[in-house]
């Protein structure tokens, strides 16, 4: 029996499945069957179901489309099962992949003991591929689901995995089966001993994404987070399918690489404090109550370091006001922008001054003359690259033929530089409802799959994203360049936020961070001056084009 244990860890050393090390557990770097008894093009049920809920995955319809939408454009024979006919297929010893879009598994086939349909077709053959919290941790009932001490680990016959927290990398198998994976944190990973682990993803003895053998089948844990903005499981489950089990070489997200980028800025960091928001209601409101002039210097700061960063423009917030302060504030924007080589996109959120804020869209009322001088002043600065005005309330319809009539009764020289600006929410109504096709769009977008889902779906669209509460600038580079890698038809992005620290908003998504500021996309930004220039004459160059000249 010695011989054939030594002769057994010889074949897993030698023979292809490539173990790294043997202590305290077996972990094989790429070597597991592709699942499916073999077959080349294995069938994939997709498990989605509303009655059912989720966990730590928030929006199980935006995980099925995205399957979908890859599975057609790759050839991907696949079927969409509710939790009723999920249990037939089960049933019937289906020869596929299931892969939930949901992190519990429903009621009719888990219950949380060995005799549940899901583990004897696991075990018979199965192939699972899981994302999302803890797997077989709840047994899910229509709205609503329960925990039941130890049922999580009854389909593995022992515990084999922990609430443990971990950034995790990818391994050599990693990088070919999931070529977009990068390092994230990892919050209930593989963590068994003595078993062999095929791991994709790896943090000393901890394993996410990994597969392990149960019985004759394969379960594979692809991306066990609860963070959202950072979850990328469904994408790492698309590659796996397509490059594992199809045998393609497939990576589904881009170089993080446009021809622009901006950055939201709203208050100067060294005089970032709650004092707007909690007298006027909003940060921005400083430009309205304040004598920007007297902040010039630190603004200047910042724009220095923006510009130093290699971003090409400020997006700035303002409200709908006409007040002189106000617009002699706009004037010194202007000139702190031009002398530092930035553009500035304006975005108007129109606040209150006019009543409603939708009362912009119709127009010849107060408020849509107002909006329309306020337009004029902004696009007679020489720094303005272009202007948003938001779109989009809670409770009441998203109607894409207010926004034609808004953008019809502007002239036609802002027509050129008007955008409409959607909050994440909005996005998929735009899509849905369909914007007028000559519609330049700015879409915020951080949930991961809803980036992957919406960007690109406009013509002529800018991305905004960001971190929350990224440690350091190298984690905020990383998450965001992961982020923006779904941009592949998008020339223009845009960073949520320069610093948002201390402002009475109550977010983190500042991306100047510890005193340094970091650029998702590589940028190089030249200076070019005659002598004797002084720097706001100079021709500023990025990426050896000339984009304006002050």
């Amino acid at each position: 029996m010695r011989v054939l244990v030594v002769l057994f860890i010889l074949f897993l050393v030698i023979g292809g499945f490539g173990v790294v090390h043997a202590s305290p557990g077996m972990v094989v770097h790429g070597g597991f069957e592709s699942g499916c008894g073999g077959c080349k093009r294995p069938r994939v049920l997709v498990y989605y179901d509303s009655r059912y809920p989720c966990n730590w995955i928030r929006r199980p319809a935006d995980y099925r489309d995205f399957l979908l939408r890859v599975f057609d454009r790759y050839n991907v024979s696949y079927e969409v099962v509710d939790a009723f006919s999920l249990v037939e297929r089960l049933k019937a010893g289906v020869d596929a992949i299931l892969v939930p879009t949901c992190d519990v598994l429903p009621d009719t086939v888990w219950n949380g003991t060995e005799e549940s349909v899901v583990v004897k077709w696991l075990r018979s053959g199965g192939t699972i591929i899981w994302s999302g919290d803890w797997e077989f941790y709840y047994v899910g009932h229509v709205g609503s689901f329960e925990h039941r001490d130890g049922i999580e680990n009854v389909p593995f016959g022992r515990v084999v995995t922990g609430a443990v927290e971990a950034y995790v990398r990818a391994t050599d198998a990693g990088k070919r089966v999931i070529p977009s994976l990068t390092i994230f944190k990892t919050m209930r990973p593989f963590v068994a001993r003595d078993m062999v682990v095929e791991a994709y993803g790896q943090a000393g003895d901890v394993f996410d994404p990994a597969a392990v053998r149960v019985g004759n089948g394969t379960f594979i844990k692809v991306g066990s987070t609860a963070d959202s903005l950072s979850w990328f499981g469904f994408l790492y489950v698309a590659e796996l399918v397509l490059n594992k089990y199809y045998n393609l070489s497939v990576k589904l997200t881009g170089d993080c690489d446009f021809s622009s980028v901006g950055i939201v800025y709203i208050l100067p960091s060294k005089a970032s404090s709650p004092k707007w928001q909690v007298e006027y209601g909003d940060r921005i409101f400083f430009y309205v109550k304040e004598d920007v002039a007297r902040y010039a210097q630190l603004i200047d700061e910042d724009f220095k370091l923006i510009a130093g960063a290699g971003y090409d423009f400020v997006i700035l917030l303002i409200p709908l006001e006409d007040d002189p302060l106000f617009l002699n504030n706009l004037k010194v924007i202007d000139h702190l922008a031009l002398v530092n080589g930035l553009e500035v996109m304006w975005l108007i959120l129109p606040k209150w001054k006019y009543g409603d804020e939708w009362n912009y869209l119709s127009p010849g009322s107060e408020a849509h003359i107002a909006i329309l001088n306020l337009m004029r002043f902004l696009s007679s600065l020489r720094s303005t690259r272009s202007i948003a005005v938001w779109y989009g309330w809670m409770n009441r319809l998203f109607d894409p033929e207010e926004i034609r009539r808004f953008y019809v009764s502007l002239p036609e020289e802002l027509r050129s530089i008007y955008w409409v600006w959607l909050d994440e929410e909005y996005v998929p109504r735009a899509v849905e409802a369909g914007l007028y096709r000559n519609m330049s769009v700015v879409t915020e977008l951080y949930d991961p799959l809803r980036l992957a889902l919406y960007s690109g779906v406009f013509e002529n669209q800018i991305v905004v994203t960001g971190v929350y509460n990224a440690e350091n600038t190298t984690v905020w580079k990383m998450l965001m360049c992961s982020k923006l890698g779904f941009g592949k038809n998008i020339s223009t992005a845009g960073v949520w936020i320069f610093d948002d620290t201390n402002d009475g908003w109550g977010q983190l998504f500042r991306a100047y961070i510890n005193g340094y500021l970091s650029n998702p996309v590589t940028r190089i930004r030249r200076q070019t001056c005659f002598p004797g220039q002084e720097f706001s004459s100079c021709l500023v160059s990025r990426l050896g084009k000339t984009v304006c000249s002050v």
